[in-house]
Formats: structure tokens, C-alpha cells, sequence
């Protein structure tokens, strides 16, 4: 937990908003480059070690593109499509504002770069970076990620409703559980199978899951960071009253100390469970720990 806060004051700024969207865009070009031209991404994007090792550094960002549209059931691909990039983005959106921009930034490139270096390792084991079954090719893409990010939003908000197959009503805690079941079942099948990369994939993505949420989310943790007052609190403490003519702006926020006239784009509220008047960033409502006299 602290050192999750101590990430984001120093590298907060560079984090990227509305990250989904950017995702969701890709996901898209990929699907289309699946209809027009598939063999581009398996002769030159897709993330194969082999080929990195040779110069073609950009395979390491390119394996995001992929060409999930299959031109033999395409309208029925293109149906589930639209519906699996309007879910992810709005569950994506919300993860953002529950966590801020920097963590959500933080969860999905964590899981990258561990879906590159399980690929690395599968390839050091075996030579290659994807693994051949009867079923067919395995090789890393943001499927695991994708996972992850409906989990998340399963523990953070365990009461909301999902409509499955557009009639069920279902949990969303219901239907983490049923994710992390299916996932365990098809991880063993795969196991069976010989397809190791895909186990592989699939644990170092929910590894990344749970420690990021036991790091954000665990009472120890939240025990642990919450009872130590922190100076940038104790500084705005002292300066509340002239936050109005801090520089000219009338809003700025306890934890990063940005104001409106930073980004026009940031919204401030002031939280009623801080004892003071503490305002805080989009970023920081939902996030920060409640202020209480001792």
C-alpha cells in the first residue's frame, strides 16, 4: 500500500485517463485486421521471442492486436464483440474512478508485463513463444487480463447485476466465483492437455489480480497505512482556510495537491467522512484514507 502511494506521487502525472477507451480502440483494429489480413499479426505482431531476438523489439507492444473475428461465423464474432468492448469499457471506466487513474493504469500494465515475461519464461523452458495442441495454438494476448479486470470489479461491487446471456439476472459476485471456477476447470484441462503456456498466462494474470487487490484493498493494509498521519495531510491541515487563493485556483486536492487550473478536466468534492474540509480529486475520492482527529 505504500508503496503503491509512493509510485503515485512520483509518476502519477504520466499515468493515462480513460485508459479503456485506448484498449478498447485496440481491441477493435485487431479484430478488423482478423477480417482483412490475420497473417500480418502471426508473421509480424504476435509476441514471439524468437522473432524479438532477431530486432522486431515492437512484438513486445504489438500482441495486444488481436484478430479475434473469424470470418467463418463473423456476424455472430462481431455481435459478441460489440458486446465484450461496451462491457470491459464500462466496467474498465469504473475501476478508474473507484481507483484512480495512476492504480487502474498500474493493474493493467502490471498485467502486460507479466503476460511478456511468463511468454519469456515458456520460451526459455521450450524455445518457443506459443505451444501447439490438439485444440490449437496457444500464445499470449490480453484474454487472462481482460479476466481479471471482471474479477475486480466483482469483489469491488459483489452486489451488482449482470443480465447473463442478456436475461439471467446474476451477482457480480456470483459470477466471480463462476470465473474463477471455470478458470481453475479449464486450467487443469489445458494442464492435461500439454497447453502449458495458457495455464501459465492464466495464473501469473489472477496473481497479479490478487495481490494488487490484497495491496489496495486488505484491512491490514488499509490498518496499517491509515493510522499513520501523513505530512502532505498534516501540511494541508494547516494551509485549509487559503486553499481558495492557493495560485488563483478555488479547488485542490488533499493527496496530490492538484488544482482546476492543472487540468480543467479534474472534478473536486469534498469528502463528509474526513473530519475538516478536505477536498480531493476524481482521482482521490474513493481512494484516499478518512482523515479523523485523535
Amino acid at each position: 500500500m505504500k508503496l503503491i502511494y509512493k509510485l503515485e506521487r512520483k509518476f502519477g502525472k504520466y499515468a493515462i485517463p480513460d485508459l479503456m477507451k485506448y484498449i478498447m480502440g485496440l481491441t477493435v483494429l485487431g479484430a478488423a485486421m482478423g477480417i482483412i489480413a490475420p497473417q500480418i499479426y502471426y508473421n509480424y505482431l504476435m509476441l514471439d521471442f524468437n522473432a524479438i531476438a532477431h530486432g522486431q523489439v515492437w512484438r513486445l507492444v504489438t500482441f495486444v492486436l488481436y484478430p479475434r473475428l473469424n470470418t467463418q461465423t463473423l456476424m455472430i464474432d462481431i455481435i459478441f464483440l460489440a458486446v465484450m468492448v461496451y462491457l470491459y469499457y464500462s466496467i474498465g471506466r469504473t475501476l478508474e474512478q473507484v481507483w484512480g487513474t495512476f492504480r487502474f493504469n498500474l493493474f493493467i500494465f502490471s498485467g502486460i508485463i507479466l503476460t511478456i515475461l511468463a511468454t519469456f519464461v515458456y520460451y526459455l523452458g521450450t524455445g518457443s513463444s506459443f505451444c501447439f495442441t490438439e485444440s490449437g495454438v496457444t500464445y499470449a494476448n490480453l484474454e487472462q487480463i481482460f479476466q481479471a479486470v471482471i474479477l475486480a470489479f466483482a469483489f469491488l461491487f459483489p452486489d451488482a447485476q449482470f443480465l447473463l446471456y442478456f436475461i439471467i439476472p446474476v451477482k457480480a459476485k456470483w459470477l466471480g466465483y463462476l470465473y474463477i471456477g471455470f478458470s481453475v476447470f479449464i486450467c487443469f484441462q489445458d494442464f492435461m492437455a500439454g497447453d502449458f503456456l495458457s495455464v501459465l498466462l492464466m495464473v501469473v494474470a489472477y496473481a497479479n489480480f490478487f495481490a494488487f487487490f490484497m495491496m489496495t484493498h486488505s484491512p491490514v493494509a488499509h490498518a496499517h497505512y491509515g493510522h499513520r498521519p501523513e505530512k502532505k495531510k498534516v501540511r494541508y491541515r494547516n494551509t485549509a482556510k487559503e486553499e481558495s487563493t492557493y495560485q488563483g485556483a478555488r479547488h485542490r486536492c488533499a493527496i496530490c495537491g492538484r488544482t482546476e487550473l492543472d487540468n480543467p478536466n479534474l472534478e473536486f468534492r469534498y469528502c463528509s467522512k474526513c473530519d475538516g474540509n478536505y477536498e480531493y480529486c476524481s482521482d482521490h475520492l474513493f481512494t484516499h484514507e478518512h482523515v479523523h482527529r485523535e
